[in-house]
């Protein structure tokens, strides 16, 4: 007696890709505020990957004499009272924004993580105790 087996077929690049434009699209069509936010978050990151080559000017470089100028066509931002360029203080400032942020949630994880397993190994009145103290 003989089994017929079916056998599936690996997923192709192109079933894949939609799999990914069909999650996207879900998401920005159920949870906009949230699609909003990871648009925002995934901007910061590129900036911040990408800051030494999209300042245009130099953020450290002091130019008394144009401090304090408003918004023009060579500063966009215009200039802070030490004469440095705001707009590529704002880019550099938004590296050190999301490695603060990132390094700051993966210290949180792993201490969370630490007090979850010594938590979970003792259990008990230990495990209440700590609860109650986290």
């Amino acid at each position: 007696m003989a089994v017929a087996v079916k056998t599936l077929a690996p997923e192709t690049h192109s079933a894949k890709k939609m799999a990914w434009l069909i999650f996207f699209r879900r998401l920005f069509r159920e949870k906009p505020l949230g699609a909003f936010g990871l648009v925002i978050v995934v901007l910061f990151f590129i900036v911040g990957i990408f800051a030494d080559f999209l300042t245009p000017h130099n953020y450290l470089l002091h130019k008394l004499p144009k401090r304090l100028k408003g918004p023009s066509t060579e500063y966009l931002l215009g200039n802070d009272h030490f004469g440095r360029d705001v707009l590529s203080r704002l880019i550099v400032g938004a590296r050190i924004s999301m490695v603060v942020g990132v390094g700051a949630s993966f210290l949180t994880v792993l201490v969370a993580t630490v007090f979850g397993l010594i938590s979970g190994y003792w259990g008990g009145k230990f495990d209440l105790i700590l609860q109650r103290f986290v």
